[in-house]
């Protein structure tokens, strides 16, 4: 348990809720959003207590709000601190059990920590002071989170096998949107939906590889930097059904097919990073494992 947990609901002589506090007050509602496809549901969403009658799922921001009674923006701060989140949170990581255990994961370092990396003390969340500049909360809220995020890989081992990566991966393939091409004499498909734009010299593709030896289709999640494309994981496809997981980076070398293809998941990435509210699942993943292993992605 965290210290955050054991003063939560006390008392504080402050005037306007601190920082620490005020991060993980924000951050607690949210590790239910799993539960919960559409944001609407998850901000109107109701829990039951231990009595067994039900209350808001956050609930603690009105508690919070009705016990900083002259902290008169901590309540809209709270509210818009969630839309910030789910803004960010979303577009990085989507909307999957795995995603928000990770949300869930940061809560936990924000009760332990602050986010420079130093050891929390009761005193940083029940502080007597009143916050020097309350405005700031909601921005600051969001810097910390990132700062949480680069603390992970050196405070909580987090692993993920290579059967749940491979889920991920070949997750939702869609072939009725699919241009073909060709590379080493085989057919190679661009999946167009899971084109995604990231920045103008950076687009992730999900394209396969029929193998003539095998009779079977591989699936490459590709990287396309500076209009260079590299194979950054390869599901091989099995003939009994199963995948193999191979993760060691492979360049893809340049003939006109492929700068077809490249023009094609390019052109498809600007579309559906307009027109999709998250990344496809196999770059959520690709997300999260740049996150809790950054050395190794």
């Amino acid at each position: 348990m965290g210290l955050f947990d054991a003063v939560l609901g006390g008392k504080t002589g402050a005037d306007h809720m601190c920082q620490a506090l005020f991060n993980v007050v924000a951050f607690l509602p949210y590790c239910s959003r799993a539960n919960y496809q559409d944001f609407n549901d998850f901000w109107h969403a109701k829990v039951p207590t231990e009595s067994g009658a039900e209350e808001r799922l956050n609930q603690v921001f009105y508690n919070y709000s009705a016990h900083f009674k002259k902290d008169e923006s901590l309540l809209k701060q709270l509210s818009q601190t969630t839309l910030e989140i789910e803004k960010y949170w979303i577009s990085k990581y989507g909307l999957s059990n795995r995603s928000i255990a990770l949300f869930a994961a940061i809560k936990r370092l924000a009760d332990e920590y602050l986010p420079d990396g130093t050891k929390a003390k009761e005193s940083d969340f029940m502080h007597g002071a009143t916050h020097p500049n309350p405005e700031t909360r909601v921005a600051q809220c969001m810097l910390d989170l990132k700062a949480y995020e680069a603390m992970l890989p050196n405070l909580m081992q987090i692993e993920i096998s290579q059967d749940e990566r491979i889920h991920f991966f070949v997750a939702d393939l869609y072939e009725n949107a699919v241009s073909h091409y060709q590379y080493s004499g085989s057919d190679l498909k661009v999946y167009e939906e899971d084109s995604y734009f990231i920045d103008k010299d950076t687009y992730w593709g999900r394209w396969g590889l029929y193998r003539n030896s095998t009779l079977l289709t591989d699936t490459w999640i590709v990287l396309i930097k500076n209009d260079l494309p590299s194979v950054q994981k390869i599901v091989v496809a099995k003939a009994d059904g199963g995948y193999e997981l191979d993760e060691i980076p492979k360049k893809i070398e340049l003939d006109g097919e492929i700068l077809k293809a490249i023009s094609k998941t390019k052109t498809t990435g600007v579309e559906n990073a307009a027109s999709f509210g998250m990344p496809p699942k196999y770059l959520q993943m690709i997300a999260i494992l740049n996150t809790i292993h950054p050395q190794q992605n």
